[in-house]
């Protein structure tokens, strides 16, 4: 069974997380972000905490921003602590997102359905490849750390 995704994208600064999150329902969860490598307008952008979908929103960098790392997980209840890949299978976490080194992102998804939404919007958005994560060939040992 698919749990997960895995794509590129260009060294640039862009619009990533807004078009990322474009296809999720942003304000139903408890978002647990930890980044402090986003940079806009050449300033770094910490926007690490834990946070409602809608103060999720409002902190989102506005212009185009260059994101070299960042974790967030998307809970529908109150967020737990994430260390390993049953951590994420069986709790409250329904998206979880990676990003390293600007260009090699992992998402996660708990809900098939929502997983494949999440797929087709990548492709369609980011005119990407997208490869297939299962629970057999996840390579993640960290699930807290990029």
């Amino acid at each position: 069974m698919r749990i997960g995704i895995s794509f590129q994208i260009p060294n640039e600064h862009g619009y990533l997380l807004s078009k990322l999150l474009s296809c999720v329902d942003t304000e139903s969860y408890f978002w647990d972000v930890r980044s402090d490598e986003i940079y806009s307008n050449n300033l770094e952008y910490p926007i690490s905490g834990t946070y409602t979908g809608k103060e999720l929103l409002q902190i989102l960098p506005k212009e185009k921003a260059y994101v070299l790392f960042a974790i967030m997980h998307a809970y529908v209840g109150e967020p737990c602590p994430l260390h390993t890949l049953e951590d994420f299978l069986q709790g409250t976490c329904e998206i979880s997102i990676f990003i390293v080194d600007v260009t090699e992102i992992e998402v996660y998804c708990t809900q098939p359905s929502m997983l494949s939404v999440l797929s087709e919007n990548i492709k369609e958005v980011f005119k990407v490849e997208v490869g297939e994560i299962t629970k057999e060939t996840c390579q993640r040992a960290c699930w807290d750390c990029p």
